[in-house]
């Protein structure tokens, strides 16, 4: 008989703000072709135009709102960890780690980037591709965390762990393509 799980529940609802300022700028290469070839007319250049600088605002207050959101979904992973019994090696130079620490570690990423999307798709004034992409960061995301979840589970309760409806849930065991999901979930 399996060992049955509930996927990991995130409440991104108290998300406010941006994670960062992104800036445009025109590429250099474009800048050295406009001055080699002395012309305004950008029509044959074939190479990249913009690209694109991020830089975090350290007195946002998304990132205090975002650690509060990965310290509670860890927490409660911890303490699961410990009350199996379980004592995670943390990989350092010196020895290498346990996998659930790794799994433990991948998790609290794809969390982190899971607050990103989010905040990404509350964002208002979005393009039509913006929103598409950030849709599909949102479900990429919600994959990596059901696998990541999934394979925590399996280190702590041995390999037949499985979700509760696992065929309905996107996840390393069976993949459910994006347009057929909504929060890591088949849409039915």
């Amino acid at each position: 008989m399996p060992f049955i799980i509930n996927p990991l529940y995130i409440n991104t609802t108290s998300l406010k703000g941006s994670p960062c300022r992104s800036t445009k700028h025109t590429h250099p290469d474009l800048s050295r072709w406009i001055e080699r070839y002395n012309t305004r007319d950008t029509t044959p250049y074939k190479g990249k135009r913009h690209y694109t600088l991020h830089s975090p605002n350290p007195n946002n207050p998304y990132y205090d709102e975002r650690q509060k959101i990965v310290y509670t979904i860890m927490t409660r992973i911890d303490r699961m960890i410990n009350k199996a019994g379980v004592n995670p090696i943390v990989a350092t130079i010196a020895q290498e780690g346990t996998s659930i620490s790794k799994y433990t570690l991948m998790l609290r990423l794809a969390i982190s980037n899971l607050c990103d999307a989010v905040t990404k798709l509350k964002q208002k004034n979005l393009t039509k591709l913006e929103l598409k992409q950030a849709i599909s960061d949102r479900e990429a995301c919600f994959y990596h965390i059901n696998t990541h979840y999934l394979s925590i589970m399996r280190e702590l309760y041995g390999n037949d762990t499985i979700y509760q409806n696992h065929k309905d849930i996107a996840c390393s065991d069976h993949f459910i393509a994006e347009k057929d999901r909504r929060y890591g979930r088949r849409i039915k």
